[in-house]
């Protein structure tokens, strides 16, 4: 009893919970799945409107102050784009829908992806440490409890600005709507806690049709989540096949960003929990 009271007085003299959530998050920022918080690059009148600070994305992957690449580097990815624009799954590649909230930089529908997009692409799928970098330092990674200040997400995001845009673009003009008829999985390495059951992901994040390889990403024991439409419209839950550009294709990646998804499953050591979220989702 007097250790229970002891643990409730710790509590009671928080000063805000909200700011021991901040604490943890800034002592643990790896630890978290990132969901995000939707950024624009066309509305400059949106409270997360972030202007361009590189002119082109080539200057951006060999200048940015996150993580930069060498020219040889660059040349040697420019011409595998160049390349898969003539081959036949190249010519394939393009605009499915175009948007009207693009404005400027609007992508006409029928066109086909361009060598831009497919360095982007290729730098996300192919480039580990780069992809890590980018999303660690360049995204916002909590919903309701921030640990980063808007002018720091600004300042950090205006590094990535074209290719982070290029990722969106790839995603919501030459992308498709889930298919109702796979399953989708992402492996776990952190403690979660989900607050709903269909959630936008507002951070570039990678899915794959393959369940066993979805544990290679878990950490022990095994974790993993079943995602899949997000039920509300095909132009919100959307996905980008980048087995096409991976350099392991058998991995059957696909893409998402800025994409509402349903959480269908929760997986641990091969257990699956499907029929808990369906009675969670009764009474939700």
């Amino acid at each position: 009893a007097k250790e229970e009271q002891k643990k409730n007085e710790e509590f009671t003299n928080n000063e805000d919970v909200t700011i021991k959530l901040n604490n943890h998050g800034n002592k643990n920022k790896k630890k978290i799945m990132p969901f995000g918080e939707s950024i624009t690059y066309w509305d400059s009148k949106h409270h997360l409107f972030i202007k361009q600070k590189y002119s082109n994305l080539k200057i951006e992957l060999l200048d940015n102050k996150i993580y930069s690449i060498t020219q040889d580097l660059f040349d040697q990815i420019h011409y595998y784009a160049s390349m898969f624009l003539l081959e036949d799954k190249g010519k394939c590649t393009v605009a499915i829908r175009e948007h009207d909230w693009m404005k400027r930089y609007r992508i006409l529908k029928n066109s086909q992806i361009t060598v831009d997009h497919l360095v982007a692409l290729f730098t996300y799928t192919n480039l580990p440490t780069l992809r890590s970098k980018f999303i660690q330092h360049g995204y916002r990674h909590y919903y309701n409890h921030e640990t980063v200040s808007k002018v720091e997400l600004m300042d950090k995001h205006k590094e990535i600005w074209n290719w982070s845009r290029l990722l969106l673009e790839c995603v919501h003009c030459y992308g498709n709507p889930f298919d109702e008829y796979w399953r989708y999985y992402h492996g776990i390495n952190c403690k979660l806690l989900f607050d709903r059951f269909n959630i936008m992901i507002d951070v570039p994040s990678s899915l794959t049709l393959d369940k066993d390889f979805a544990y290679t990403f878990s950490s022990s024991p095994g974790i993993m989540v079943e995602l899949n439409h997000g039920t509300l419209s095909d132009l919100q839950s959307l996905c980008f096949d980048n087995s096409l550009l991976s350099e392991f294709p058998f991995e059957e990646e696909r893409f998402i960003f800025h994409s509402y998804v349903s959480i269908k499953d929760i997986v641990i050591n091969g257990l699956h929990h499907d029929q808990w979220l369906k009675i969670f989702r009764f009474w939700y």
